[in-house]
Order: structure tokens, then sequence, then C-alpha cells
């Protein structure tokens, strides 16, 4: 801000607001971006406003910046205290102001698992509105500094990935590895979506039947084939579809219909019979026959 100087009557300039374009001759003017401006024109058009009266900061107002906001000398003092900050230590925290004793008292200002201080410069992470210093911020299982790698939250401490998968994480029942998506439960059991299959035929057993033996997946046709009785008679499995009775005799098996003779084709269930060259006779044609 200027004053104008003493000039010689005959040798006077004219001087103009830029904005009113008003004289300033004789008047108090202040010099913004190489142009002057009378003080109304000046504060209301560049004056910056306080931002804790949130007043104008006048031309002969005294005015402390910081971060882009911008406080007259007076309101620049602590949120908390009151305590005047210009010429001292601060601290800005949640767009406020604090002096150094206030800022102390914060949860913030400590190592929510130390308890330390931080100090000027430390590196520090927050997470759930929590701070910690750089090397306390650490695997709660293996001790391995976490920093900017991914974790996992857990019982109010945190995991490296790999401590959690290795211990928590649910892991596919065919191929031991971590489910991290696409997982089916079956009778408690996890599985990826793709390793839920037969274990013969490989085809995907979602949505379809299956059987579990021995803890193995078997489509219908793989289990059958390869596990159920089949009919001595006519090689067709014994299935919980057919007549829950079957005919077995020294490890061989029958369906009831087929359990007959195989020269007169009468049933032989509840009849004695003959086992002859591996075939079925009733005794009338096992005594006719030979």
């Amino acid at each position: 801000m200027e004053s104008m100087p003493n000039w010689n009557n005959h040798a006077r300039p004219t001087l103009e607001c830029s904005h009113c374009l008003e004289s300033l001759n004789g008047r108090r003017y202040v010099k913004q971006n190489n142009k002057i401006y009378c003080l109304p024109c000046f504060e209301t058009t560049f004056a910056n406003r306080c931002q804790r009266c949130e007043k104008l900061i006048r031309a002969d107002q005294k005015e402390v910046g910081f971060n882009d906001e911008y406080w007259h000398d007076e309101c620049f003092m602590c949120h908390d205290c009151l305590a005047n900050l210009t010429n001292n230590r601060f601290a800005y925290k949640n767009q406020e102001l604090l002096c150094m004793d206030c800022y102390d008292k914060l949860p913030t200002s400590k190592c929510c698992i130390c308890d330390k201080k931080f100090e000027d410069g430390q590196v520090t992470y927050e997470f759930d509105g929590k701070h910690r210093h750089e090397e306390c911020f650490k695997c709660a299982q293996c001790d391995a500094l976490i920093q900017t790698s991914l974790f996992v939250p857990h019982q109010n401490s945190q995991l490296c990935v790999r401590c959690y998968e290795d211990k928590y994480a649910l892991k596919c029942k065919k191929c031991q590895k971590v489910i991290n998506h696409g997982g089916i439960k079956v009778q408690d059991t996890p599985w990826h979506s793709t390793c839920f299959a037969c274990k013969l035929c490989s085809i995907s057993l979602l949505n379809v039947k299956f059987v579990t033996k021995d803890n193995e997946l078997y489509c219908q046709n793989c289990y059958t084939e390869k596990f159920v009785k089949k009919c001595v008679r006519c090689g067709r499995p014994i299935t919980g579809s057919d007549d829950k009775r079957y005919i077995s005799f020294e490890d061989k098996s029958w369906h009831c219909k087929c359990f007959t003779c195989c020269n007169c084709d009468c049933n032989l269930i509840e009849k004695g019979f003959v086992v002859t060259a591996g075939q079925l006779l009733c005794p009338y044609c096992a005594k006719n026959t030979f």
C-alpha cells in the first residue's frame, strides 16, 4: 500500500484506480499485478477472507497464509486453547490449527502400537482411523513390514496376505490352493468351481448328479462303470433304480428278474439251482441236460 508523493502543482500526474477509474490523487492505494487500486476496490476484488472470522483481510491488516488458506494475524490461533500461532510451530489436523501441546494430546499424534509420539518427518500409516509408525506396521504373525503391501485386518491387528492364507483362508479340497473367488461348498468342503469335477473323466459336476466315494468325486456314469455291481446275465449295472433286491452268489450278482435258468428261463429265486460251466440251471434242466 502506498501514499501519493508530493508533486509540484504544475507537474502532478493523474492516477486512476484500475477498477473503478476514480482518481487516486491524495488517496491511499495498493499495487496488485502491476496495476493500482483504491482500497475499497482492492479489498472487494483481491482481499482474502479469514478462515476463522470469515471477514475480509483489509490491506492495512497483517495476513498469515498456509496451505492456500488465510487468517488475520490475530485469528491465526490454536483451535483448542486459542494460543496465537504466529511464529510458532503448529499442526494442521482435519482442517483445524493446533498448537503442538494440543496436537500431542490427540490419539492420532501417537502410534497405536507402541504409544510413542510421531516425530517430524516420520513415515506413518493410517488404517481404520489409527496411526502407526512404519516399523510398527507389520504382520502380527511373521513380523514382516507391511508398508504399502496388501494385508488383511484380523482380530484388532493385521496379517500379511501369505500368513492369512496359510492359516485362515479356505483352501480347495482338490488342489489345496486358496479360494479367492469362484468357490463352492459341498458337504461343508470347499472347492474351486473348476476343480469340482469327476475324478475319472474330469467333467464338471456343477448342476449335475454326482457320487462321493472315499472322499473322491465321480459323475454318475463313471461311478456306475467303476463301482456298481453288474448283472452276470444281462451285463447291465444293478442300481437303485432297479429292484432293491438282487441275488448274489460266489461274488456274482444278478437282477432278480435275470436270476433264471439258462435253459428254460424259469426264475430260480427261492428255488434250488445248479451252476454248471458258469451257467445257472434249474434242477430239472441240470438233470436232463447232463
